[in-house]
C-alpha cells in the first residue's frame, strides 16, 4: 500500500515505492475534466492538456520532446469527465528530469496565441476523426443520452465551434479556478527512495504553489427519472446501440458486485451476451457490457454493433438476456469465474508502474483513500451470489434505459424493443 503525504498547500502526493524495478512513473493529475466545465467551455479540459505541450518560458514544444526523448522517457496526457492528467514513465535514474519538465509544463507553459491558434486546428481534426469512428461517436452519444446536456454527459472534446472560440485569457481564467492544489494529486510508482521523491515534490511543485482555501467541488447528483434516445444517422455498414442504466453509488461491497455482474453479462468470450449473440448467432463481432463510475452518478454500458438488418433480432436478444438474470438469477459457476477473472485483473493491473501510478492517482483524487490491493481482493473475493443478483434487480430497471444509436437509418423501434 503506498503512502500519502500532504503538503501545506494542500497537495497530495501518492508514494509506491519499488526498488526491485528499475522504471518510475510520475502523474500529475487535476480533478478537473468536461464535467466540470460550463456549455460554453466545453472542449476546454482538454484543450488545456493540448497546449500545456506547446512551449514553456524555458522550453520550446521541440525541446520538450527531445528532452524526454534522449533518455528514453515517455511522457504523455489524457482529459477525462472527470480528470486530466499529465505523466511520464522513464528509468528510475532520470525520474528528477521528468518531474522537472512536468513542472516546467505545469506552471510556465506560455499558452501564445500563436500556439492556440496551430492546436486548434489540431484539435479540430482530431474532432472530425472521432466523428468518422463510430465506436467513439456512440460513446460519446450515450453518454448524453444517458445524463443530457450537464457535467458527465458533455463530450470530452467539446465542438468544433467551441474549441474555435477558445482565445488566452479564456484559458488563463480556467486553469486559474481548476487547477488549485486540493484538486492536484502527485503520484509515483517505481523506482524512486521516498525522501528523495518528496525531496523531488517540495522542489518542482509545492515550492510553486499558493495554499488555498478552494475545495474540490463534487458534481451534482443526476437522478435519471426515465431514459431516452438519441441518434446520429451515419451512412456506415454498421450499426452501433449502447443501453445505459443508472448504476448503484459508489459503494465498495455494490462496485464489486456490480463488476462481477457486468463480466458475467459482457465481460468476455464466455460472457452470455457474447456467446447468445455472437457464438451462437452470429449477429455481432463486438458485444460487451462495462460499468462507468463516479462518485455521484454512475453508469451501467451494454454496446453492441450489428448489420442494420439483424438490428431488431440483436435487440431483442440484449433484452432476453437480461431478463434471464432478472428472472433465474446467475449460477454459482458463473460467480467463481467472474470473480476470478477480476482478480487476476486487479493483480495484473498493478504489475507495472504506470498501471499502478494510475489507480492510485484515482482512488486518492476523489475518494481520498489510498489504493490497497488486498482490501479490493478481498472485497471482489466476498462478493455473494445473492449480492450480485440483488443488484441487476436494482439496475436493470427499463423504465430508466437510455439509448444511443449510430449507423444507417432504420425503421426499428430500438427503445421500444428494450423497454417491453
Amino acid at each position: 500500500m503506498g503512502k500519502i503525504i500532504k503538503f501545506k498547500s494542500g497537495l497530495r502526493l501518492i508514494l509506491n515505492t519499488n526498488t526491485k524495478t528499475k522504471s518510475v512513473s510520475v502523474g500529475v493529475y487535476v480533478a478537473t475534466g468536461s464535467a466540470f466545465e460550463s456549455l460554453e467551455l466545453n472542449g476546454i479540459s482538454h484543450f488545456i492538456e493540448h497546449m500545456l505541450f506547446k512551449g514553456t518560458t524555458k522550453r520550446t514544444a521541440l525541446e520538450i520532446a527531445e528532452e524526454m526523448e534522449s533518455i528514453g522517457a515517455q511522457i504523455n496526457a489524457f482529459t477525462g469527465r472527470m480528470t486530466t492528467a499529465y505523466y511520464t514513465s522513464s528509468l528510475g535514474e532520470h525520474i528528477e528530469n521528468c518531474i522537472d519538465v512536468l513542472s516546467d509544463m505545469f506552471f510556465n507553459s506560455t499558452l501564445t496565441t500563436e500556439n492556440i491558434q496551430k492546436e486548434q486546428k489540431v484539435v479540430l481534426e482530431e474532432i472530425s476523426m472521432c466523428e468518422d469512428e463510430p465506436q467513439s461517436l456512440c460513446h460519446d452519444l450515450f453518454f448524453l443520452a444517458h445524463y443530457g446536456f450537464q457535467s458527465m454527459g458533455l463530450p470530452i472534446l467539446g465542438s468544433k465551434e467551441l474549441v474555435s472560440s477558445l482565445t488566452r485569457e479564456k484559458l488563463i481564467d480556467y486553469i486559474k479556478g481548476c487547477y488549485f492544489p486540493d484538486g492536484i494529486v502527485i503520484s509515483i510508482a517505481g523506482n524512486v527512495k521516498k525522501d528523495d521523491a518528496i525531496k523531488l515534490v517540495e522542489k518542482y511543485f509545492e515550492s510553486n504553489l499558493e495554499k488555498s482555501d478552494k475545495k474540490l467541488t463534487r458534481l451534482p447528483n443526476i437522478k435519471i427519472k426515465e431514459g431516452r434516445i438519441l441518434e446520429k444517422i451515419k451512412p456506415i455498414e454498421q450499426s452501433h446501440i449502447a443501453f445505459t442504466f443508472p448504476a448503484l453509488k459508489n459503494k465498495a461491497k455494490q462496485m464489486s458486485a456490480e463488476n462481477v455482474l457486468s463480466n458475467i453479462l459482457g465481460g468476455g468470450m464466455s460472457s452470455r451476451l457474447f456467446q447468445k449473440i455472437r457464438e451462437e448467432l452470429g449477429l455481432v463481432y463486438d458485444v460487451f457490457s462495462t460499468t462507468y463510475t463516479s462518485p455521484e452518478n454512475g453508469m451501467f454500458v451494454v454496446y453492441l454493433a450489428t448489420n442494420p438488418k439483424n438490428i431488431e433480432e440483436a435487440v431483442g436478444l440484449v433484452k432476453q438476456v437480461l431478463t434471464e438474470i432478472l428472472e433465474s438469477g446467475i449460477t454459482e459457476a458463473e460467480l467463481k469465474k467472474g470473480k476470478e477473472q477480476i482478480k487476476t485483473g486487479l493483480v495484473l493491473g498493478v504489475e507495472s508502474s504506470t498501471a499502478l501510478m494510475r489507480i492510485a492517482a484515482d482512488r486518492l483524487l476523489y475518494d481520498r483513500e489510498n489504493f490497497n490491493l488486498r482490501k479490493h481482493y478481498d472485497e471482489v473475493n466476498n462478493v455473494k451470489l445473492d449480492e450480485v443478483n440483488e443488484v441487476a434487480r436494482k439496475i436493470f430497471d427499463f423504465k430508466k434505459v437510455s439509448v444511443a444509436y449510430v449507423g444507417p437509418k432504420t425503421d426499428v423501434d430500438i427503445f421500444s424493443i428494450i423497454k417491453a
